[in-house]
């Protein structure tokens, strides 16, 4: 697999979550980096220390962009046994006798949704 790693030079927006707690404090998050979350007394109190844990965290981070690239061609294992069974008059009336079979479980109330509320 070719893997083609490139440093992002734009900048980036993160979302941060602001939650209410029951203590009344208020909970700052950002969803996309792990644990990092704080809970002050004030919404603005909130975002200001969320905010210097995010300049703190993301200081000591390098952000990289990586392209996947698959195979040109991949292997498909099951194949080889595509048309095992093609004229096989027995594995047919396996088959036919799975199908009868089925077709019978069809109407039987076991497999019936009607008497569900």
């Amino acid at each position: 697999m070719n893997l083609h790693v490139s440093p992002i030079q734009s900048s980036a927006s993160l979302h941060i979550l602001l939650e209410p707690q029951s203590d009344g404090q208020i909970r700052a998050s950002v969803p996309a980096l792990i644990d990092c979350a704080v809970s002050r007394a004030t919404r603005e109190e909130a975002i200001a220390a969320i905010q210097q844990l995010l300049s703190e965290r993301l200081s000591s981070l390098e952000v990289l962009a990586v392209d996947l690239n698959p195979p040109e061609e991949t292997e498909k294992p099951w194949m080889k046994f595509a048309g095992v069974f093609k004229n096989d008059a027995d594995f047919a009336a396996i088959v036919k006798a799975l199908r009868e079979e089925r077709e019978i479980d069809d109407d039987s109330p076991a497999y019936s949704l009607d008497d569900i509320e």
